[in-house]
This record gives structure tokens, C-alpha cells and sequence, in this order.
């Protein structure tokens, strides 16, 4: 839409922890082996918002186009949205290594890879 549009709305009142698939999928076949129950939060480290997160692809890709923030508010969709996510990591933290990267660096590092910009 970036590139199509060349401008964006995107909500800067949700607040939450990007997390990379791969990352979480390794941190839960840890867990996994260590054989301990419960309920584990596993996230990326860091928080931002859709805004925030908007704005580092946008830059990361180098796509001309403007990015607004804009309210929940102003932003209808369906789907009810918490205004803040962020989940604390430090229960599985005691349980396995934690070795998530910040948002940041694991999006970049996944849009090169995924979009072979290396």
C-alpha cells in the first residue's frame, strides 16, 4: 500500500511487542524441552506502535511515502483493539535463555532477508 498509495494512516495508540515467527517458534521448542508448564509470554523485545512499526518499514525499504498517525478512534475497523499488548517476558526468562533482538533490528533483518536485499 506504501508503494501503491504513496501515504499511509496508520494508528498510533496501540502499543505492542513485534515478534518475529522464527524467534518465537525456537524460544517455544525451548521451553518445550526444559519440560516446564504454565502459562509463558514470549515476545519481542522492545514496544511500539502500528504507527512506529509503519514508519520502520517504510524507512527500512526505503519506500517514498508519507506516514500520518492517526487514533483508534479514527480508525475503524471491526475487531475491538487494545489500546496497549505489551507482555512481560521475565517468567520464561527463568525458565530458558531469552536471546530475543529488539523489533527493530529482527524487522530489519528479516525484510532483507525475506526480500533478498542483501
Amino acid at each position: 500500500i506504501a508503494k501503491e498509495k504513496g501515504s499511509l494512516n496508520v494508528v498510533s495508540d496501540q502499543i505492542g511487542c513485534p515478534t518475529n515467527a522464527d524467534d518465537l517458534a525456537e524460544h517455544l521448542l525451548r521451553l518445550y524441552q526444559t519440560k516446564q508448564y504454565g502459562l509463558y509470554h514470549c515476545t519481542g523485545m522492545g514496544q511500539c506502535s502500528w504507527y512506529d512499526f509503519a514508519c520502520a518499514i517504510v524507512k527500512i525499504l526505503n519506500i517514498p511515502c508519507k506516514v500520518t498517525p492517526c487514533t483508534s478512534d479514527d480508525y475503524k475497523t471491526k475487531a475491538s483493539r487494545p489500546h496497549y499488548s505489551v507482555l512481560s517476558n521475565q517468567k520464561i526468562k527463568h525458565v530458558i535463555p531469552y536471546t530475543m533482538l529488539p523489533w527493530e533490528e529482527r524487522l530489519e533483518n528479516f525484510l532483507i532477508k525475506e526480500l533478498n536485499l542483501s
